[in-house]
């Protein structure tokens, strides 16, 4: 059964203020995160199963780490160029985030601009609302 948390609301609440307004307080100084966020979203992909796959040329070795930590202090602890793999839900961007539910992607909602980039592919998410069986989609 998932965790739902009010505490968790309010946090989720506050991110997607964040996003929306491009900024937030820290002590008497304002932190501006406008540019990073639109970055962020404009670089959001829709890959569906038949677009055509551009694999780049490697750029160093691969290293693949299973630890004991959250995906975002993995991700800020390891820094660069840092892929992450998170289950989420197909048919709800942020999964269960926006009602307080405890989970990967809801954690990764919370503490980044992912929502928004889950906002900017809602054609992902309308192809699986459409389609309601529980099998694999190659959509990513």
């Amino acid at each position: 059964m998932p965790i739902v948390s009010s505490r968790l609301r309010a946090i989720a609440r506050d991110t997607v203020s964040i996003a929306e307004r491009g900024s937030y307080r820290v002590g008497t100084g304002e932190v501006d995160v406008r540019a990073d966020v639109a970055h962020a979203v404009a670089g959001t992909r829709l890959y569906a199963p038949d677009d055509p796959v551009v694999v780049p040329e490697p750029v160093g070795d691969t290293r693949i780490d299973v630890t004991n930590e959250s995906t975002l202090a993995a991700t800020r602890r390891l820094g660069g160029d840092v892929a992450c793999l998170v289950f989420a839900s197909a048919r709800n961007p942020g999964g269960g985030f926006l009602n307080g539910a405890q989970a990967q992607e809801e954690s990764m909602a919370r503490g980044s601009a992912l929502y928004p980039c889950l906002l900017a592919a809602s054609d992902f998410y309308a192809h699986h609302r459409a389609h309601p069986e529980l099998t694999y989609s190659d959509r990513v």
